[in-house]
């Protein structure tokens, strides 16, 4: 007897970095483990790991014409695979595998709700039909307390049918504390992020010219994202000379061992930022806005600093008060450490997806 399980989502890196240990166990038992997703660079190591993948081109920004037709060769593919299960991470994914039968359980995992927050304010936006549409016969696990809640009040998801499972974890045996750390000067400010102006690209440029006059280092790390009108260039980027932009790096991890501070001020609506509980496991101290999925991992004054969602001013006391006491970094730091090993090691997280699925899986 045939045990295929579906994996849907936006990129193969997003399925690769964080979840290969789900879709590991599973073919370690004897499934067959589908993957549908755009290829990228991790999709070679999905292939190698053994799971079936469908090279699919999902659609970014707005729904349209074009989301139908791709949601009928999505449709038309899980026809064929006949899984026991359909696991659907991030939005359109799961819009697409809404059109399957119902004899197919589906689960559907939010990671963060995105561009598409502003617009599920209001009862009468498409957005909040299709999601309503999209959520109405499966099961949701929503990466934060916030959005859980606001779904629910919005009357997009049932309590009963939704759970919420905070983030994807992170290797806490890799992302370790530093033998020997030390706050002395000069200060490294890091920000690890998609080029993006909403997740504070641009205030954490200005920071620098700030604090130009400072025994301090700032270090940016990302990728630009040349489909979205929130982009930013990196000539924009060259403007400011006081920051080294580093561009995109396969492993951040050399670069977190090597900071002190690490400055997230997004405004867009995250699940569970794993690049902070990264950071966190290193001894980096977050600084960030107070926003949905971030005030889940920091509790502000205890293992990092939350300023109010774009308050720059904030911001710039938070940091000045750091570089004038850089012995408070010590106790913030380990609390950081102490917080992700509680409470985000990634083992943990992941037997919670695991358990979710069997039970759907009738499997033990």
């Amino acid at each position: 007897m045939r045990k295929d399980i579906v994996f849907i989502a936006v990129r193969s890196y997003a399925l690769y970095s964080s979840r290969y240990e789900i879709l590991q166990y599973y073919i370690d038992r004897g499934f067959t483990v589908h993957v549908v997703c755009n290829s990228d660079h991790s999709t070679p190591k999905l292939i190698e790991l053994g799971v079936h993948f469908h090279d699919f081109s999902f659609l970014r920004g707005r729904f349209g014409f074009a989301d139908l037709i791709a949601a009928y060769k999505v449709v038309d593919l899980i026809k064929k695979v006949s899984p026991l299960l359909v696991v659907s991470f991030h939005l359109k994914p799961i819009f697409y595998s809404s059109f399957i039968a119902n004899r197919i359980p589906r689960v559907n995992i939010i990671t963060g709700l995105g561009r598409a927050f502003p617009k599920l304010k209001s009862r009468f936006h498409p957005y909040t039909y299709l999601l309503r549409f999209a959520l109405k016969k499966s099961f949701t696990i929503v990466q934060n307390t916030d959005h859980r809640n606001f779904l629910i009040d919005k009357n997009l998801l049932l309590d009963s049918k939704s759970i919420c499972i905070k983030g994807s974890g992170v290797d806490v045996f890799r992302f370790v504390y530093p033998n020997g750390k030390t706050f002395d000067e000069p200060l490294k400010f890091l920000m690890v992020t998609r080029l993006l102006k909403s997740k504070g690209v641009v205030d954490f440029l200005s920071l620098s010219d700030i604090f130009s006059s400072y025994n301090v280092e700032f270090i940016l790390i990302g990728e630009v994202d040349t489909s979205s009108s929130d982009s930013i260039s990196i000539e924009t980027i060259d403007k400011y000379s006081n920051v080294t932009f580093l561009g995109y790096q396969n492993d951040i991890l050399p670069f977190l061992l090597n900071s002190h501070i690490f400055i997230f001020p997004s405004i867009y609506s995250e699940g569970i930022p794993r690049v902070i509980l990264e950071a966190s496991s290193c001894g980096v101290v977050p600084i960030c806005y107070d926003i949905p999925g971030v005030r889940d991992v920091i509790t502000d004054g205890v293992n990092g600093f939350l300023a109010p969602p774009s308050d720059f001013n904030s911001l710039v006391s938070i940091l000045k008060s750091l570089i004038s006491n850089p012995n408070t970094l010590s106790s913030l730091s380990l609390n950081a450490v102490r917080n992700v090993n509680v409470n985000f090691a990634k083992s943990d997280i992941q037997k919670q997806y695991i358990s979710t699925f069997n039970k759907f899986l009738n499997y033990e």
